[in-house]
Parts: structure tokens; C-alpha cells; sequence
């Protein structure tokens, strides 16, 4: 399957697991319910990006601030 330009467009190289592509951040309760999850691209820090996803998270749920 060919990529298009858009689908493309966040793929990255991660040079220190030596991946390229994009990477899947997951949010999970104690009891492993999925809160929320996105894609971002390899070469985004894992730990900015779960810190981002965290505070949209929180923005919007009293109850995780």
C-alpha cells in the first residue's frame, strides 16, 4: 500500500530505537481502562508528548487535575 502526501506528513525517525514511522501514546486508569490515546511522529520525545497528552487531558476532567 502506497502512503499518500498527507499520510506522510507526521512520519518520523526515532535515531535512538532506530524506528521510523510514528508512535503510539496510550493513557491508561490503574485498572487499564483506556482514557485516551494519539499518534505522533518518531521523532517526538516520548516524555513531552505523554506530559502534552496529559494536560489536554486534564484540561477537560476535574477529577485527574
Amino acid at each position: 500500500m502506497k502512503n499518500t502526501a498527507i499520510s506522510t506528513r507526521c512520519v518520523g525517525d526515532d535515531a535512538g530505537k532506530r524506528t521510523k514511522g510514528r508512535k503510539r501514546i496510550f493513557l491508561v486508569d490503574t485498572l487499564s481502562n483506556l482514557l485516551t490515546c494519539c499518534v505522533v511522529a518518531a521523532h517526538c520525545h516520548d516524555g513531552a508528548s505523554a506530559a502534552r497528552l496529559w494536560d489536554a487531558l486534564t484540561l477537560d476532567n476535574e477529577l485527574l487535575d
